[in-house]
């Protein structure tokens, strides 16, 4: 599952939500699944013609189901910035 939407100003300033979820299971005969979700927001703005700087914030949530373990849970959160230069 992907989920993406973004909005751009003129193009001098934008905002990017995006989430993307996957489901595992094995197919070996042990009884278990992963579920991996990723959610993050961008916001990117052009300072001078050719010069753009971008910030993000997002996460990482896994869950795990063994069977006969106990189940996990884990949020990894995460942040960028970035700083690019158009050629």
């Amino acid at each position: 599952m992907t989920a993406n939407t973004q909005i751009n100003f003129n193009n001098h300033f934008g905002i990017e939500l995006s989430g993307l979820g996957s489901r595992f299971i094995t197919i070996n005969g042990n009884k278990s699944s992963y579920t991996l979700y990723t959610l993050n927001a961008d916001i990117n703005a052009n300072i001078i013609n050719r010069l753009s700087i971008a910030v993000g914030l997002g996460r990482y949530t896994l869950n795990g189901y063994y069977e006969g373990f106990r189940n996990v849970s884990q949020i990894f959160p995460f942040a960028h910035f970035s700083v690019g230069y158009r050629l």
